[in-house]
């Protein structure tokens, strides 16, 4: 069974995106600052982690907040191309991508359908809401944080709703990018 990890890109005050996200803007305003260092010319960062992170994913749970913002972005597929893709929602949208497998029955029926797809591959979420839920539940092994140097001072943060319960980390690497710093944790599991 693979690690369930969450992978983001953070401002320093911790929002992952801008304030005012919508379909039209899924960072929210100005927030594709907090992606710009994927996309630059000058270096090989979006290669190198792109690369890393697709080799060992098996499954992807995305948030009904990050679904309805961003999948008209993805295409045909997924955010990760052929990867299963599962978006934890209340309901099924009239239209939606067929790729995607919508989950209404709650987190423990997400994670147990994307680890049958994933097998012994990981599983990355992608959203606040339920990387928070994830979190809160202790059923994240790995953290990655891309800090980008730039406060947003409102938005989408990242570690808010986790209760009062403190959550250790352990240091796994840092690396320093073009304007982007990359830490990863693992979480203690007690």
């Amino acid at each position: 069974m693979g690690n369930i990890t969450m992978s983001m890109s953070m401002s320093l005050d911790g929002f992952i995106a801008a304030k005012n996200d919508s379909p039209d803007e899924p960072l929210g305003e100005d927030g594709q600052r907090l992606h710009g260092w994927l996309f630059r010319d000058s270096n090989k960062q979006y290669n190198q982690v792109m690369e890393a992170a697709t080799k060992s994913l098996g499954a992807v749970i995305i948030g009904r907040r990050t679904y309805d913002n961003a999948h008209a972005d993805w295409g045909d597929y997924g955010p990760a191309d052929d990867v299963p893709s599962f978006v934890l929602s209340h309901d099924v949208p009239p239209e939606h991508n067929a790729k995607m497998t919508f989950v209404s029955d709650g987190l423990e029926s997400a994670l147990k359908q994307a680890r049958a797809a994933a097998g012994n591959k990981s599983i990355d979420l992608m959203g606040a809401n339920v990387q928070q839920q994830f979190l809160k539940a202790g059923l994240i092994d790995t953290i990655d944080i891309s800090i980008v140097p730039v406060i947003l001072n409102e938005g989408v943060r990242l570690f808010d709703h986790l209760g009062s319960a403190h959550i250790s980390l352990k240091q796994l690497k840092v690396t320093e990018g073009d304007q982007v710093t990359h830490i990863s944790y693992a979480v203690v599991k007690k």
